[in-house]
């Protein structure tokens, strides 16, 4: 199985020495892209190539992607489906898919044949057994030990609809340093803009520089988390607002980018609470989607209508203003020990896949009477620590937001 493992980078693990980076050296991150040009030209790097983006961290953070992107190789197949075949299932239950008759230059620059075998990883399994809608029979069929009627049903579907130009697909494709070969996603084979990681980091990059020289506010490399497929990257802002009740209040840029279906690109923001008397402890709260949302960018949207966007990307000092009006309000909590039964619920009620795991947990602790906002805030940043997953941590951003916020709304 190829090594597919997340890279963290937090403020603490930055060199003091990475003050930020000049902009020709992050231009290897958009060389090659089918969208350099544009994406160059748009933002006017030629007549800015020496200037610095002076935000520490930076320099560090394309460092250390560039160099774990370079141990793959990603490319997309365009085939219909008499052109794949399942030929087995592996022992982690993922498939083995065989492709032949591949034609695409950039696979055959790769592959240098037209064949190869790949295992499904991430959604990419439920997707090929969703062509034909049997995911959930496909299930069954496995944990009762009838995978031989499984393939005799894809076989007789494929020799069925194999020709069927509505089962053309894309095919994400990507080989790990042992030369493995794994399908990521399977995608329309039209409608699908590949705004990568590199695209991504890129363009912020860019858009806070200019934000630095227009704004005279800096901002740093807070955390990062990503993979082969997958970034998100907290750039904090230079900005506190000390709040009676609440304390320190500082604004965050939140950065995530999906390589394979979700959104492509996301811009958010978030708050993040000093405790009062907690030395060094912090909860994190973000509002709804649609609240803290600077900008987004799915795979379906067209290149033009993107770099309009990315021009006029100016939403951030609304939503950080509207934050910390948000997080005036939180200070006149009157009803902490009501909020923190409210948390129990919600927790004992969970849905989310990657929280739940961690509800035996959390739900002790959310059990004590409380008496004030801080002993609630003190809660929270221990329900916050229990998990170490970071989807589950940002599920519990909007958890700990729509509490905090209950009584105002």
């Amino acid at each position: 199985m190829g090594k597919f493992y997340k890279t963290v980078i937090k403020e603490e693990d930055i060199p003091t020495s990475d003050k930020g980076i000049m902009i020709r050296d992050i231009v290897p991150l958009i060389a090659s892209s089918e969208y350099e040009l544009e994406v160059m030209t748009l933002f006017g790097v030629e007549d800015m190539i020496s200037e610095v983006i002076s935000i520490p961290g930076a320099k560090s953070l394309v460092k250390s992607i560039l160099h774990i992107d370079s141990k793959f190789r990603k490319f997309d197949v365009n085939c219909n489906l008499e052109n794949v075949t399942c030929g087995s299932i592996n022992e982690d239950n993922s498939l083995r898919l065989s492709f032949k008759g591949i034609k695409e230059a950039e696979a055959l620059e790769v592959l240098e044949i037209d064949y190869f075998e790949a295992d499904t990883k991430y959604s990419s399994k439920s997707d090929f057994l969703d062509l034909f809608k049997i995911d959930k029979y496909a299930s069954f069929c496995v944990g009762s030990g009838l995978t031989d009627l499984l393939f005799e049903n894809l076989k007789k579907l494929q020799e069925e609809y194999g020709s069927k130009k509505s089962f053309k697909k894309k095919y994400r494709i990507i080989r790990d340093e042992e030369d493995q070969y794994f399908v990521r996603a399977i995608t329309s084979p039209t409608k699908y803009y590949n705004y990568n990681i590199r695209f991504s980091l890129f363009v912020t990059l860019l858009i806070l520089h200019k934000s630095i020289k227009e704004s005279g506010h800096t901002f740093k490399v807070f955390y990062c988390e990503y993979d082969e497929s997958s970034i998100r990257v907290y750039f904090e802002k230079n900005i506190t607002k000390n709040i009676k009740g609440l304390g320190k209040v500082k604004f965050q840029l939140e950065m995530v980018n999906d390589e394979i279906k979700r959104e492509a690109m996301r811009f958010s923001g978030v708050n993040i609470i000093d405790i009062p008397n907690v030395q060094g402890e912090t909860i994190t709260i973000k509002p709804s989607k649609n609240r803290s949302k600077i900008l987004t960018v799915s795979h379906g949207r067209k290149p033009d209508t993107v770099y309009e966007d990315l021009k006029y990307f100016d939403k951030v000092d609304k939503v950080q203003a509207d934050m910390f009006e948000a997080a005036e309000q939180i200070s006149k909590v009157q009803n902490a020990d009501e909020l923190r039964f409210a948390l129990y619920e919600r927790i004992l009620n969970i849905k989310n896949e990657y929280l739940k795991e961690d509800q035996d947990k959390i739900t002790p602790i959310l059990k004590n009477k409380i008496y004030s906002l801080h002993e609630l805030l003190v809660v929270m940043n221990k329900v916050e620590k229990l998990t170490s997953n970071l989807d589950a941590k940002a599920y519990l951003r909007y958890v700990f937001y729509d509490i905090l916020t209950a009584s105002h709304k």
